[in-house]
């Protein structure tokens, strides 16, 4: 008896073991079921991306746990996979429908990678799922709009995608939602004012869209959660609403690059959490408020609007402050001192502004200043001395002010220092020669200043830009300059420069631009200059160079703007010069002899020879000889021969004029006898040369006594005008004929054409060549053009075919063109009118000369 009880009573103990065991077996088998199940969803999902070689650990052979080693997975303690991180994996393909399979899904991150389609509705079907990144893929189409179907959605990313049409108002459905970024998609719709429903909202990202031009909507004011409003390039128009300064919590705020305007709001920087603002490029305008509270600000940037007044003192006092950005607006006043004070501060851009005053005294004495940009204002006195003190500095922008004194000592011991543009001030001094070695050295632009001293014979082999022009630099230029192999610009006009060029300076082979004119540099140009190969720009006048123009230098094939006028330079003009694309060519004042080349023989380049006495052309440039009558002159010079045998054709020729005079006089002896024996009544006509036909009126009205030339027995002679036509020609005015009659007659048609006046119509007793000549001295020549035709478009046309006309009618012929050459002007001007209207802003010194203005060999007429 006594063991049957014990026997029952042990059977509930083994019964509740039994169930346990039983249980245990089954809840292990069905995760085990469970963990098989998501490793083939994993395994199925790598294979619908490609097997990209970003996920070879997913492999159950080597790696059997893909909750430990399977890159991008993560699982909570149950070992169920929670999220999937594939961020930046080369991933491709869309994302199938299948990825909310595994039932415990809460994060999905595949950002930056290449996957295009649309939106993956799949995702939607993650009832669990709280963080969704689709960032920086190919994602086209809307947004669908039942969006808030994953409730529990606490952040959605979809920037850098190339989403479309609008944000669906659904969107403020999701109550949960803490991140919303939409940057950087192509959105052309609104953005739905139902965000303002988001209470839990921290961060509101949206910029760089093309919305519809939209307010700030009022409905945003509840947001008041929000850290970050980031609305960039948004289409934003209208005023920054006051209630901005309500939202408490705010750290950042970034409106860059919309259509806001009116005032910043007196609140705004009361907000005590406010670490950043951006609000360039807009239309702000008014003063910047004075009050502040936010001493956690680390950057500021009012640049490019409208504000005007002075910078408050109060951001003196903001000790986080890294950048101070506020170019480009109507701000006068000083810089507060206390900026300079700031230990934290790197970046100061207040450049193109009303600012004067000297800048603070201790800037770069307390932080690591690294860029100062203060160009464009009104600024005077010293620069601050320790600017390079952090060790960091980068930069200086400080032209166009008024500055004071010598460089900063610290500059030169500044090794990272790169940029230094501080032209157009008044600064002066000798420049240590510790300043241009840094090796970092890149952009030095001190020109228009007073600097003096020599430069030394090597410079910083990181040099791009060279511009030290108009100052007071001696010496000679470094011979060792070819170390600064990267040279682009250099610019030391107007110094007091000597010696010869150096032959390194061949050596600068990205050189585009070479000007060193107003020096005292002597000897010759270096004949090696064919690396020279991206250069055009090359000026070297008013100096002492002499020597012959290297002919290598017709074979630079960018220069376009070529200066050596002003010198002593020998020889002939290279005929390889032909061959350059020039717009400007100058080599006037020099020693120059010989023919120019054929190609620049043209009235583009007429003033670009003056004052070379040797020079001659054979196509009548003004101020040189022709070649045929300099070759003429030559050979009488040089051969006594051709003298002698000049000398015996002359005789001769007198010798055969004295014959032929003598025997018309006993001719004309013979003929008067013959003519005395002939009846004395009988009249003979002479004809005259018929040059127009008269009317009878016009006869009559002639016979004026002020038309009276002479009487006689036989009658009274009247002079007589001709009567209007074209064929008013150089023999009917000087009954003399030359080879340019027919260049006479045609400037005679030009010149009726622009002035509506007709050939014998000039005025008083002047033919309308002399006119035109004598009244172009008189007056301007818009003046003398026909009123009828005359428009404004027309007068740049109108005038060269003028001063055309006047080059064809000059009084020497010697001094016409040939119809050629006349014919060649009209198309050179032509066609630079045409590029006059396409390039209206071209630089004049970049015009060829006959462009800017015409000066004719005749009447010395100006534009």
């Amino acid at each position: 008896m006594v063991k049957m009880r014990k026997t029952h009573s042990q059977n509930p103990i083994f019964l509740i073991l039994f169930l346990l065991s039983v249980l245990f077996l089954t809840a292990t088998s069905q995760k085990n079921q469970e963990n098989e199940e998501e490793q083939r969803i994993l395994l199925k999902l790598k294979q619908e991306f490609g097997n990209p070689s970003a996920l070879q650990s997913w492999n159950p052979s080597s790696n059997p746990s893909h909750c430990t080693n399977w890159s991008g997975i993560i699982c909570n303690s149950n070992n169920s996979v929670t999220k999937i991180s594939l961020h930046n994996m080369s991933i491709t393909q869309i994302v199938p429908d299948f990825i909310c399979d595994l039932k415990h899904l809460t994060e999905i991150d595949l950002s930056s990678n290449s996957i295009h389609g649309g939106f993956p509705f799949s995702v939607l079907e993650c009832t669990n799922l709280e963080y969704l990144d689709l960032t920086m893929n190919n994602f086209v189409g809307v947004i669908p709009n039942d969006i808030d179907r994953v409730k529990k959605l606490k952040v959605l990313n979809l920037g850098g995608n190339n989403f479309s049409g609008d944000i669906p108002s659904s969107i403020g459905n999701l109550q949960f939602l803490e991140t919303l970024s939409l940057s950087q998609n192509h959105f052309n719709g609104t953005f739905p004012v139902e965000i303002g429903k988001l209470v839990n909202l921290e961060v509101l990202e949206m910029p760089f869209n093309g919305f519809i031009p939209s307010k700030i909507p009022d409905e945003f004011s509840k947001l008041v959660k929000l850290k970050t409003l980031y609305m960039t390039d948004s289409n934003l128009f209208g005023e920054i609403p006051e209630w901005i300064g309500d939202l408490k919590d705010l750290e950042v705020l970034n409106l860059q690059t919309n259509n806001l305007s009116g005032k910043i709001p007196n609140t705004l920087f009361l907000l005590k959490k406010l670490s950043y603002v951006n609000l360039a490029e807009n239309k702000l305008s008014g003063d910047i408020p004075e009050d502040t509270e936010c001493l956690s600000m680390g950057g500021i940037d009012l640049s490019m609007n409208e504000l005007t007044g002075s910078i408050p003192e109060g951001f003196g006092e903001w000790k986080n402050l890294t950048s101070l950005v506020m170019y480009r607006n109507r701000l006068s006043g000083k810089i507060p001192a206390s900026i300079g004070l700031l230990p934290l501060l790197t970046d100061i851009r207040l450049f193109v502004n009303d600012l004067t005053g000297e800048l603070p005294t201790e800037l770069g004495l307390h932080s690591k200043l690294v860029y100062l940009e203060v160009n464009d204002n009104k600024l005077s006195g010293k620069l601050p001395e320790n600017l390079c003190f952090g060790g960091e500095f980068y930069g200086i922008s400080a032209f166009s002010n008024k500055f004071t004194g010598e460089l900063p000592k610290s500059f030169a011991v500044c090794p990272s220092l790169t940029h230094v543009m501080l032209y157009k001030n008044m600064l002066g001094g000798e420049v240590p020669a510790s300043f241009w070695s840094p090796v970092n050295l890149s952009y030095v632009q001190i020109h228009d200043n007073m600097f003096s001293g020599d430069l030394p014979d090597k410079l910083s082999s990181s040099l791009k830009r060279l511009e030290i022009e108009n100052n007071r630099f001696t010496g000679r230029i470094p011979l060792d300059i070819a170390s600064s192999a990267q040279l682009v610009v250099f610019d030391g006009s107007n110094n007091l420069f000597t010696s010869e060029i150096p032959t390194g300076l061949t050596a600068l082979s990205l050189l585009t631009s070479l000007s060193l004119d107003g020096n005292e540099i002597s000897g010759s140009i270096p004949s090696d200059i064919m690396s020279w190969k991206s250069l055009n720009t090359l000026t070297l006048s008013r100096n002492q160079i002499s020597g012959e123009i290297p002919s290598k230098i017709g074979l630079l094939p960018s220069l376009t703007k070529l200066d050596l006028s002003e010198n002593q330079i020998s020889g002939s003009v290279p005929l390889e010069m032909g061959n350059l694309k020039l717009n400007f060519l100058n080599l006037s004042s020099n020693l120059l002899s010989g023919k120019i080349p054929s190609q620049l023989e043209n009235l583009a380049f007429e003033d670009s020879f003056l004052n070379n006495s040797g020079l001659c052309s054979n196509v009548g440039i003004s101020n040189l000889m022709s070649c045929n009558s300099l070759s003429s002159r030559s050979s009488r010079k040089l051969s006594p021969k051709f003298i002698v045998l000049i000398v015996i054709v002359v005789v001769v020729v007198m010798i055969l004029l004295s014959v032929i005079l003598v025997l018309v006089a006993i001719r004309s002896i013979h003929k008067r006898k013959e003519d005395d024996e002939e009846d004395s009544t009988t009249w003979q006509a002479i004809q005259f040369q018929r040059l127009v036909d008269f009317t009878e009126l016009q006869i009559l009205s002639g016979l004026i006594k002020s038309n009276l030339i002479g009487s006689g027995g036989c009658g009274e002679v009247y002079k007589a005008n001709l009567v209007e036509g074209i064929a008013f020609s150089e023999y009917g005015r000087t009954l003399k004929v030359n080879e340019k009659v027919d260049v006479y007659s045609f400037g005679v048609v030009l010149l009726e054409l622009v002035t509506g006046r007709k050939a014998s119509k000039g005025d008083e007793d002047r033919s309308l060549a002399e006119w035109a000549s004598d009244r172009s001295l008189e007056t301007s020549l818009d003046l003398l053009l026909d009123e009828e035709v005359k428009e404004g478009w027309k007068m740049a046309e109108m005038t060269s075919v003028f001063r055309l006309g006047l080059m064809c009618t000059s009084t020497s012929p010697s001094n016409r063109p040939t119809m050629s050459e006349a014919l060649q002007y009209l198309v050179r001007r032509s066609s630079s009118q045409e590029v006059h209207k396409k390039k209206a802003l071209v630089a004049a010194d970049n015009v060829a000369p006959l462009l800017l203005s015409t000066h004719l060999r005749t009447s010395n007429i100006g534009a």
